[in-house]
């Protein structure tokens, strides 16, 4: 307690809720104190004495509340929101009255004398705070708010202003379960946040504008990693998509057209000798039908001196010195046949370059592709 210009006696809030919660326990008998009780018999305790609290008294009372708990003084019990006295402060304070020789009901004097030592030891100061000249020369809410600040600290001089803060993570640096935890955080926090803007208890920073400044750049920088996300997502459907058009291609249209600008005549000629569908060739072009299991027979040179040899029957009019007559003519109807297989030849081909093409693709990709 320290005066005042005026006269008045100053009291810190951690005296005041000590005050009161002795007198609450003496009046009532109850072991345990609600802080809705503290409040109120910290009001009329001040209009007792003639106290002035500031229009933020009922937050100061509960950060005192939350600080002797802090310290070892008070400890929360049951009923919720109520607190009681640890063994530590009932010590403190039976050693307090001993050594001022405290017996039985104390004086309003010596109540102030009792608690403000009391408070003193928990909070490991027990010096003097510096006086604050004022216009009214009354209480005020600054001097309140340095004094609890300082208590925390371990200082009565520190400036709330002078705490450090460290710079947060940026969320491009982060990964999902550090955003994940960060979304939880800034959650919490908003709805601390929100439950302190209706006039409940809880702690709240030291800016509230700052703070909810802080959070909505928060939450600016999060939607802005979300659409990054998106853009990247497309991004890599585009190019699925992409290669996926390319080996779809109709084999009627690119491949097709590539194979024929490419073609060589050797290739031609490895593509008549190739086995299709089945059917295989000789090496004098005929077929092996899956039929009878015989190739065609090749035609024969027979005997010009024969009886039923004839150039012209055999050759069907053509000069054989011409090198022109190279295999036997199909029968007629045959002719169709061989079309439809050089036909299933070229798709058994264009299906292997397909393949070969698919596989190509997917090695690049690293996925398969239906």
């Amino acid at each position: 307690m320290v005066a005042s210009n005026g006269g008045k006696a100053r009291y810190t809030y951690a005296q005041r809720v000590l005050g009161a919660y002795s007198d609450l326990q003496r009046s009532h008998k109850k072991h345990a104190v609600h802080i809705a009780s503290l409040r109120k018999q910290v009001k009329r305790s001040a209009d007792e004495k003639g106290d002035p609290l500031g229009p933020q008294w009922k937050n100061w009372v509960g950060r005192a509340v939350r600080t002797l708990e802090d310290q070892g003084a008070l400890t929360p019990t049951t009923p919720k929101g109520s607190v009681t006295l640890t063994p530590e402060a009932k010590k403190v304070i039976d050693h307090t009255r001993d050594r001022h020789k405290f017996r039985g009901e104390t004086s309003p004097k010596q109540s102030d004398i009792l608690w403000r030592e009391v408070s003193q030891q928990f909070s490991g100061q027990g010096i003097k705070r510096k006086k604050h000249q004022t216009a009214t020369g009354g209480d005020d809410d600054s001097n309140d708010e340095e004094e609890v600040l300082g208590t925390l600290r371990g200082s009565a001089h520190m400036s709330p202003n002078k705490k450090s803060r460290k710079t947060p993570k940026s969320l491009a640096r982060m990964t999902k379960a550090e955003l994940q935890a960060e979304a939880r955080r800034l959650q919490l926090a908003m709805g601390d946040f929100q439950r302190v803007g209706h006039g409940n208890d809880h702690r709240t920073s030291a800016d509230p504008t700052d703070f909810k400044m802080q959070l909505q750049a928060r939450e600016i920088e999060l939607e802005k990693l979300a659409s990054e996300l998106d853009e990247v997502k497309n991004a890599l459907a585009n190019e699925h998509d992409k290669y996926m058009s390319v080996v779809r291609t109709p084999i009627g249209q690119t491949v097709v057209s590539q194979e024929a600008a490419t073609r060589t005549p050797q290739d031609a000629a490895s593509l008549r000798v190739r086995p299709a569908g089945g059917l295989t060739r000789t090496v004098s072009g005929s077929y092996i039908s899956n039929v009878s299991k015989h190739p065609t027979p090749a035609p024969s040179d027979g005997d010009p001196g024969s009886p039923g040899f004839t150039g012209d029957e055999m050759t069907g009019g053509m000069d054989i010195s011409s090198g022109v007559f190279g295999r036997v003519s199909p029968p007629p109807g045959e002719t169709s046949a061989e079309h439809q297989l050089l036909d299933i030849e070229r798709i058994e081909e264009l299906t292997k370059e397909r393949d070969d093409l698919r596989n190509e693709m997917q090695a690049k990709v690293g996925r398969p592709f239906l």
